[in-house]
């Protein structure tokens, strides 16, 4: 690797340089919606979780979603290996008011 090269890999973001998602998790077919199997041998399973908007919830909320995942997460069998992916979703333009009555509060100023 040249001196130019190792230069512009500091600024190569890390999902560029985590490759593809089948080196994880070697998927060789899916046998359902949800269940997989694996090219060396056993099953998976997807599932996925709702956003949790830790803003509007209060401490005593939050807390027992979170012990509602950890309890879900116990049942899995021993030797399961979990491994979480996030999809992020942007590009969607946010709601807005006509008019505001507050001058600050209008966006498209």
């Amino acid at each position: 690797m040249t001196r130019a090269n190792t230069e512009q890999a500091k600024f190569v973001p890390w999902f560029a340089k985590a490759g593809a998602a089948c080196s994880i998790v070697p998927i060789a077919c899916f046998v359902g919606p949800n269940i997989f199997t694996l090219k060396g041998g056993g099953y998976g399973c997807l599932f996925g979780l709702t956003e949790i908007d830790e803003e509007g919830l209060t401490e005593h909320e939050l807390e027992a979603r979170m012990r509602s995942i950890e309890d879900a997460l116990r049942v899995l069998p021993e030797g399961s290996c979990l491994y979480q992916y996030a999809h992020v979703m942007s590009g969607f333009e946010l709601p807005h008011q006509k008019t505001y009555t507050n001058r600050h509060a209008d966006i498209r100023q």
